[in-house]
């Protein structure tokens, strides 16, 4: 990252005669002496703790985003992006498994992010899970136990969405929903990364539990902002046989809902004996 991050962050931090004991309040494994050091370009911010820093300097992460003038781009999920647009399977294949590797010497939530994040690319490829059943539940823990959805927690459960077992996939998949009135104010990145995960969940339910799809749409009709260009890049195909054999057009997020509703419904027919 840019070494100006942090010391924007001091500045708004200082102008606001916030204390370092208090902008690391309720952040786990940060000390005020390790956020001077952050503040003072001696070492980076992480990443999974800056938004939790900012809520605590009373900032919001898109304006922060606006004053350091860059978005933040970790260098591991580039290449997995350039080696998933390659078909380069072998190079996914190692990426993942040196990242598990990575996590297994530091056990840091940012490493854990990115192993969802390799291992799904891996398995969007390959259909095969590489992503161990310990760190699902690590994953569930992290992402059920947040109190604030920032981008990373928000990107990271869209890149498991498919990796996680039904139950678990579910139960989280309601927390985000629930969340979602404090993700529209974190600004309209989050907003839309927000709907795509939980697009990317009502997609995996489908196939993994009917029934739980099934409640997941009950749960879901309630979000009023729902981006129609967003469901048609990420439903339509899903749906597109569907709505032809039954003569349907999406026409507002109400006949969407019913839409899906239906076909969630036809589904859970097909899957009984």
């Amino acid at each position: 990252m840019n070494n100006s991050i942090g010391k924007t962050f001091k500045k708004l931090r200082v102008s606001q005669n916030i204390t370092l004991k208090a902008a690391v309040h309720n952040i786990e494994q940060l000390s005020p002496s390790r956020l001077s050091h952050w503040e003072n370009d001696e070492s980076n911010i992480p990443l999974n703790k800056l938004d939790q820093l900012l809520e605590n300097i009373h900032v919001l992460p898109n304006e922060f985003a606006h004053l350091v003038g860059q978005r933040y781009v970790n260098h591991l999920s580039l290449q997995v992006q350039d080696a998933f647009i390659a078909n380069n399977i072998e190079e996914l294949h190692m990426l993942a498994l040196n990242q598990l590797k990575k996590y297994n010497h530091i056990q840091d939530n940012t490493e854990l992010f990115l192993c969802a994040l390799t291992c799904n690319f891996y398995y969007q490829k390959t259909k095969i899970d590489i992503f161990p059943m310990s760190l699902k539940e690590k994953i569930t823990k992290v992402l059920t136990s947040t109190s604030l959805w920032n981008y990373y927690h928000i990107t990271t459960f869209g890149n498991v969405t498919h990796l996680l077992p039904d139950e678990l996939l579910y139960k989280i998949a309601v927390k985000l929903i629930n969340s979602f009135p404090h993700i529209k104010d974190c600004g309209m990145e989050n907003h839309i990364f927000a709907f795509i995960a939980l697009l990317n969940a009502n997609v995996a339910l489908i196939f993994k539990n009917p029934n739980l799809a099934k409640n997941y749409c009950i749960k879901s009709v309630n979000l009023k902002s729902i981006n129609l260009i967003t469901i048609q890049a990420y439903i339509f195909p899903l749906l597109k046989t569907y709505l032809i054999t039954n003569k349907l057009k999406i026409q507002n997020s109400l006949s969407w809902h019913k839409i899906l509703f239906t076909f969630v419904n036809q589904s859970i027919k097909k899957t009984r004996p």
